[in-house]
């Protein structure tokens, strides 16, 4: 923070106007309960309790893709592979499909499709 601010005001508008927001005395704070896949303008207001500051500068920000659904998940005894598939969301550049073996060891498949293949 700089000059006589004692603590500042992060805020989070999003396309409807509804704001989260958080407030420190330090110069970062966590902002909860936002939208996943939601656009939001971020800006910051500084105060000494006395006198608030002008708006920052705004910024935008879009949260992470929200989690993929209708997951089904086959297996291949023959060709000992098992074949996760998803539905896909908009504008998500790849995906990352995970399961866990019986040794608890972890297997992932990266893709830009909406399917990953496993060995089993």
């Amino acid at each position: 923070m700089s000059g006589s601010a004692l603590f500042c005001v992060a805020m989070a508008m999003d396309n409807y106007g509804i704001i989260h927001s958080c407030n420190a005395m330090d110069l970062m704070c966590n902002i909860e309960g936002m939208k996943c896949s939601t656009n939001y303008t971020v800006y910051v207001i500084s105060s000494n309790f006395f006198c608030n500051s002008s708006v920052s500068e705004k910024i935008s920000i879009e949260t992470a893709a929200c989690p993929s659904d209708h997951i089904t998940a086959s297996l291949d005894c023959a060709a000992n592979e098992a074949l996760i598939s998803w539905r896909g969301r908009p504008n998500i550049m790849s995906y990352t499909a995970t399961i866990l073996d019986e040794n608890q060891g972890l297997l992932s498949c990266s893709n830009t499709n909406t399917a990953a293949e496993y060995p089993t």
